[in-house]
């Protein structure tokens, strides 16, 4: 009795899912990414970044949501700093007034690159535009290759205007 007790929750609960391995972390989608993986993965848990549905302009759109909770403007700033830069500004020994213009900085660095790929439609929230950038339940390699061929706005505008024009 027991052991169909436990089939029946494994197979009720959704398969974990995989996150880039560091060593393939090398563009900050694949950094959102990995934080979508963890908040479906632990959904119980405050994680940076979710995955969501939002009512947009009388339209369901796939998007995601920054968790405002959890002082996005500095775990972003923290994340861009570690994937892009390769330091930690924690342990870098900076005073406060240094650490918080760099975490400005590097916060603009991310809102530049999210608004490449996503629009901004409240202060932490974003929809894609043509390709999302999560799937629930997909696995690794799918993710692999969307993510490859994943173009910002302006490129993905004008390859589309350049196949229209055909």
């Amino acid at each position: 009795m027991d052991d169909q007790r436990e089939k029946n929750r494994d197979q009720s609960m959704p398969k974990m899912m995989e996150p880039f391995p560091a060593s393939e972390v090398t563009d900050w989608k694949h950094v959102l990414y990995n934080q979508m993986v963890q908040s479906f993965n632990y959904p119980e848990l405050q994680t940076l970044v979710h995955p969501c549905h939002v009512l947009h302009q009388n339209k369901y759109e796939l998007g995601f949501v920054i968790n405002d909770q959890n002082n996005p403007k500095k775990r972003l700033a923290e994340l861009f700093a570690i994937h892009n830069k390769g330091i930690c500004l924690q342990e870098m020994g900076l005073s406060p007034g240094y650490l918080d213009d760099l975490v400005n900085y590097y916060y603009k660095c991310v809102a530049q690159i999210m608004a490449k790929y996503y629009t901004r439609i409240g202060p932490y929230t974003y929809i894609y535009d043509r390709t999302p950038l999560f799937i629930a339940g997909e696995d690794l390699d799918q993710a692999r290759e969307r993510l490859a061929a994943l173009a910002s706005k302006q490129r993905g505008s004008k390859r589309h205007t350049s196949d229209s024009d055909d």
